[in-house]
């Protein structure tokens, strides 16, 4: 996939300052994992891919994972929903980057379909729907009617794919400002919210996991605040703070949850450690004042006690119990890099340079466990489960929505850095 440069990278005769070697890694290792998602989704034609904007949105969503020895002989699983946003919001932010427009034009096919996979009460399905490529193509018997294509929104609906959708839409509508993305988040906000267990504060229909809200999903709740901000729907900021309260609650005394991942008797993957510290920091700063100081507290403190675990062990173990300690001797890239993200965004917001020398290490540790000298070629770029592949988070797999993260941090990381150099480091 050809790119274009951005314009101030080191490049560029009109950029005042050096880019460090770590900066122009990251700026490759990150047009590498926007190259492998393009992959991974299944629509565009190569006119399409050429920047042909006059083209359809695709029949598929994006693969939710590359694996071939789980998905002979392509490799590729059926497309997903919620790898589908995720892709969404990534080749967005990717754009804008590198002045990308084939992965601007893509990702906004991508938003298409998942309008067209959302259902008329605004859930997104959940889980792997169908075969990416190729699909046969039905036979029209002499007589008889056309063949009608697969119906994508055949599935049950899932909390966590409509919740990531909603960030893909808002950040469609961000870019386009295109009403069809902001009524589609809209819809599902509100199928979120009326599908929440309002006695028992929490989802237990439509949750991919224990029929149970996990920690993670205060990230459900960041979503619907994000889109109570655009659009003072009614029941939105009601139904976050009342799942947040009830997350809360079910904090250990010993600092983290027993309900980290998606299985409470199984060790939590740091990537949904990372996402349940993410979660509770966004809504605590959407929320603000003391409605937001219970849930900047909580991710406050855990994310200063991953920092320092990360600095006494080298880097960040692949899961952790509910005494924020490492319970496994795998690494989780994905949860490396969202926790990256996280101190990046301490260290901006109060110039402590611990966070960013956390940040820096995750996002080292992400790039090198980037896919780069891989047998199969089509792995290259990605960004696998786990670390060996066969630990056991996302087993044997390389996930999009794990490669769409790596993009997210290597973009925050690169800017943060470009910021760092262009004020000077005393002035921060």
């Amino acid at each position: 996939m050809a790119t274009t440069m951005a314009a101030g990278s080191s490049a560029d005769p009109k950029n005042k300052h050096t880019q460090t070697p770590f900066m122009a890694l990251l700026r490759e290792r990150a047009a590498l994992a926007a190259a492998w998602l393009h992959a991974a989704s299944a629509g565009p034609s190569a006119a399409a891919a050429a920047g042909d904007a006059s083209s359809a949105s695709p029949r598929h969503g994006a693969s939710g994972f590359y694996s071939k020895p789980l998905r002979p002989p392509t490799g590729w699983s059926g497309a997903d929903a919620g790898s589908t946003a995720m892709l969404v919001t990534a080749l967005l932010r990717y754009s804008a980057f590198a002045n990308d427009h084939a992965s601007g034009a893509e990702a906004l096919r991508q938003a298409d379909w998942l309008l067209n996979a959302q259902d008329n009460d605004g859930g997104l399905p959940m889980g792997e729907l169908t075969p990416l490529s190729p699909l046969p193509i039905p036979i029209q018997l002499p007589g008889m009617p056309a063949p009608q294509p697969p119906d994508p929104r055949v599935g049950a609906r899932g909390v966590w794919s409509t919740s990531l959708a909603i960030q893909a839409l808002l950040a469609a509508n961000d870019r386009t400002h295109a009403a069809k993305y902001l009524e589609g988040a809209a819809k599902a906000g509100r199928w979120l919210v009326r599908h929440l267990n309002t006695p028992a504060r929490q989802w237990t229909r439509g949750t991919e996991h224990m029929n149970a809200s996990p920690a993670y999903y205060t990230e459900v709740c960041a979503a619907l605040l994000a889109l109570f901000q655009r659009t003072q729907l009614g029941g939105l900021r009601e139904a976050a703070t009342l799942v947040l309260d009830t997350l809360a609650d079910q904090r250990m005394p010993e600092g983290g949850f027993r309900n980290w991942g998606a299985d409470p008797r199984d060790t939590a993957a740091s990537h949904h450690v990372a996402l349940t510290i993410s979660g509770f920091d966004a809504c605590g700063r959407a929320l603000g004042g003391s409605a937001g100081e219970r849930y900047t507290r909580i991710a406050a403190e855990c994310a200063v006690s991953l920092a320092a675990d990360q600095a006494c062990f080298g880097r960040l173990s692949g899961g952790y119990d509910e005494f924020i300690e490492p319970a496994t001797d795998f690494f989780c890239p994905s949860g490396a890099a969202r926790m990256s993200r996280v101190w990046l965004g301490y260290w901006q917001r109060n110039r402590d340079m611990y966070f960013l020398n956390a940040a820096a290490q995750a996002a080292a540790d992400t790039v090198a466990a980037q896919e780069m000298s891989a047998i199969d070629a089509d792995c290259n770029g990605a960004l696998p489960g786990s670390q060996p592949i066969t630990g056991p988070h996302a087993r044997m797999r390389y996930p999009t929505d794990a490669t769409a993260e790596f993009v997210l941090m290597a973009i925050e990381m690169h800017e943060a850095l470009t910021r760092l150099l262009e004020a000077g480091p005393c002035d921060w």
